[in-house]
């Protein structure tokens, strides 16, 4: 199928925040008020200052696409007593539980075995 690219460009609105970041007129607002006196003085500007502003945003290019890394799936390496399990699950009947039960216990007196 085919994929849906967004291009994520700058808007004149949003270069115009930029630009008017210090004005005067919006130092001291709260961030509401501030928001409210740009689409005032945006709204205010004249055809030929927004059409001006919207070639400048034209212009600006994307952010460039950044590359994807390929996933790579963490695989650990199995424990010894997953190896254990592996081998010795075959070598019982019965339900999985009961059969974990009994592989455990082996485990366990093998483990002690060891340590001894």
């Amino acid at each position: 199928m085919f994929r849906r690219t967004i291009v994520a460009r700058i808007g004149p609105f949003s270069l115009f925040m930029k630009e008017s970041k210090g004005l005067a007129a919006l130092q001291g607002l709260s961030v509401p008020q501030r928001g409210a006196k740009l689409g005032e003085l945006y709204r205010s500007l004249s055809k030929a200052e927004a059409a001006a502003l919207k070639d400048r945003a034209a212009a600006i290019p994307s952010a460039p696409r950044r590359a994807r890394k390929p996933r790579i799936p963490a695989a650990r390496p199995p424990s010894p007593y997953n190896l254990f399990v592996k081998k010795n699950m075959p070598l019982y009947e019965g339900r999985v539980a009961d059969r974990m039960k009994v592989i455990a216990e082996l485990w366990k007196t093998q483990q002690n075995k060891k340590k001894k």
